[in-house]
C-alpha cells in the first residue's frame, strides 16, 4: 500500500510537473497563425528564421501577433510547420503540389528545394497544369525542371498536336487548351455514348 501510494503521488507530481512544462511551451509562443480553422501558436524566431515572407511581415508590423495563411490545407502547414520547428521532412502523404505552393508562397528555401524534389517525382497528367502554373507564378525561383517535366505530362495529353515549348511559360493558354479538350472529349463522349 505505502509503494502504491508513492506511485500514484509520483504520477500526480509527474503529471503536475508536465502541464507546468507545456503551459511554460505555450506561453513562449509569440505569434499565431491562423490556416481555415486552425490556429496555430509559434515561436517568431522559428518563422523568422525559415521564412523570409513571414520574417518580413513580422520584422515590419512588430506588434503583429496574428497572421492569416490562406490556399492551404490544415495538413500541409502542419508539414510545413513541423519541418521550420523540428527540421522533419514531409509525411508521404502530403499534397505535393500544395507544399510547393506552400514553400513558395513563404519563402522557405530549404523547403522549396525538397518539395519542387519530391513533386518531380510525382508529376502525371492529372497535376501537370496545376505545377505549370505554379512554376510560372514562382518563375524567379528557377524550377526549370520540374516545369519540363510538367509539360511533358501536359503535352502527352494531346498526342497529335507538336506543342510549342514557349507555352509551358503561358499558363492562361494551357489552360484555355485544358478547357477545350475538356469540351471536346464531354461532346465526344456524348456522340458516342448516346442511343
Amino acid at each position: 500500500d505505502a509503494t502504491k501510494g508513492k506511485n500514484e503521488n509520483l504520477e500526480k507530481k509527474l503529471e503536475t510537473l508536465s502541464q507546468k512544462f507545456e503551459a511554460i511551451k505555450q506561453r513562449s509562443k509569440d505569434f499565431t497563425i491562423k490556416v481555415n480553422k486552425k490556429h496555430y501558436r509559434v515561436k517568431k524566431s522559428i518563422l523568422i528564421a525559415h521564412s523570409k515572407v513571414l520574417a518580413k511581415l513580422i520584422t515590419e508590423n512588430l506588434a503583429a501577433d496574428t497572421f492569416e495563411l490562406k490556399g492551404i490545407s490544415e495538413a500541409t502547414f502542419q508539414d510545413v510547420l513541423n519541418f521550420m520547428n523540428l527540421g522533419s521532412l514531409p509525411s508521404k502523404n502530403v499534397n505535393k503540389v500544395e507544399l510547393f505552393n506552400a514553400s513558395c508562397q513563404l519563402e522557405i528555401d530549404a523547403l522549396k528545394t525538397i518539395a519542387a524534389e519530391l513533386l518531380k517525382k510525382v508529376v502525371t497528367q492529372a497535376n501537370a497544369l496545376d505545377v505549370l502554373v505554379l512554376c510560372n507564378k514562382f518563375k524567379k525561383f528557377k524550377h526549370d525542371d520540374l516545369k519540363k517535366k510538367a509539360f511533358v505530362q501536359f503535352q502527352k495529353m494531346f498526342p497529335n498536336q507538336a506543342l510549342m515549348p514557349e507555352l509551358a511559360s503561358q499558363p492562361e493558354k494551357l489552360k484555355l487548351m485544358m478547357q477545350a479538350k475538356l469540351e471536346m472529349d464531354e461532346k465526344i463522349a456524348k456522340m458516342y455514348l448516346t442511343k
